[in-house]
């Protein structure tokens, strides 16, 4: 288009149709579930200031979900004529904070967004399990969405599972103290649409749109020398993607299992010790927690409402061997 050239109902269309798809339902790995103020424009009609106020206040909107600021889009006036040129022009103005937008539209503001936990999941040993534990030990979580619709909403509008495990009490052995500093460095693991890697495929679980219904191995440490063969492992998966991959995020929940894997062999344990001797095995509390950060945030205009996605359901099974 030319300076200065009146903008048709193609010009607005084509601002508004990616904004549009990242908004509202979307497909695969973009949509947030939210209402589209704007509304397309048909072939041949002029494109009014309302319709352009619309718009505008989308673009507000998105902004605002990522940056937790609002842009400064130019405004237009009843029987203002929309042309293309460099300072006025809202095609140049839309098209930049569009593809700004759609380029960030996994993130979500701290401003925009809260967190939900939920109940942590916990064994003591000794316990009921026994009084310490030489192999492996699992625990799995479990989030579930009444929709796939609503699963894929909630990561690709910013949502994240965050997973932390620990260890405390005990004995003060060597091995307890190793488990206690794999977890620490471990920390909170953040899993969502686009982390830890980006993309849709391949189905390695490596983000909610690349998990298959196998379980993939997610994120792995393993301790330090003489405890080199004990490692913490995340593995993530789908239980009903279609087609066992979920690129177009048809899957409804998704599960997160964890493994503390205990391959050392104590030397007080070895078969040719005449007196066994388990000073340096595990006990005291592990300990699993969740959360779930969510995106929020209240729209313009005033009355429009909040911004809304469906938290999951979330259990976490015992941790047990």
């Amino acid at each position: 288009m030319a300076v200065n050239d009146k903008i048709t109902a193609t010009d607005y269309n084509n601002i508004r149709g990616p904004l549009a798809n990242i908004i509202g339902t979307g497909t695969a790995d973009s949509g947030w579930g939210q209402t589209v103020i704007s509304s397309a424009v048909s072939e041949g009609t002029k494109v009014t200031a309302t319709q352009i106020t619309k718009l505008r206040n989308d673009i507000i909107n998105a902004h605002t979900h990522i940056f937790g600021t609002a842009p400064t889009p130019v405004s237009v006036a009843e029987n203002d004529v929309i042309k293309f040129n460099a300072t006025t022009s809202p095609v140049s103005s839309y098209t930049a904070l569009v593809s700004t937008i759609n380029a960030n539209r996994f993130t979500v503001a701290g401003s925009q967004s809260a967190v939900q936990s939920y109940a942590p999941s916990s064994t003591t040993w000794p316990g009921i399990y026994g009084t310490s534990w030489t192999s492996l030990i699992t625990c799995t979580i479990t989030a579930t969405w009444p929709t796939a619709a609503a699963a894929r909403h909630f990561w690709n509008s910013g949502g994240q599972l965050r997973i932390t495990a620990s260890r405390s009490g005990g004995t003060g052995s060597g091995q307890n103290n190793a488990w206690t500093s794999i977890l620490g460095v471990a920390g909170t693991r953040t899993f969502a649409a686009q982390t830890p890697s980006a993309g849709v495929a391949p189905n390695d679980g490596q983000n909610w749109f690349r998990c298959s219904n196998t379980r993939q191995l997610w994120y792995s440490l393993s301790g330090s020398s003489p405890y080199g063969s004990n490692s913490y492992k995340i593995y993530a998966r789908t239980t009903d993607a279609v087609s066992n991959s979920n690129s177009s995020g048809s899957a409804t929940q998704g599960e997160w299992h964890i493994e503390f894997v205990d391959n050392y062999v104590d030397p007080g344990q070895h078969p040719s010790n005449p007196v066994p001797d388990y000073t340096d095995s595990v006990d005291g509390t592990f300990t699993v927690s969740v959360s779930a950060l969510y995106a929020t945030g209240i729209l313009i205009p005033l009355g429009t409402g909040n911004f809304a996605v469906t938290l999951p359901t979330i259990s976490t099974s015992a941790i047990a061997p």
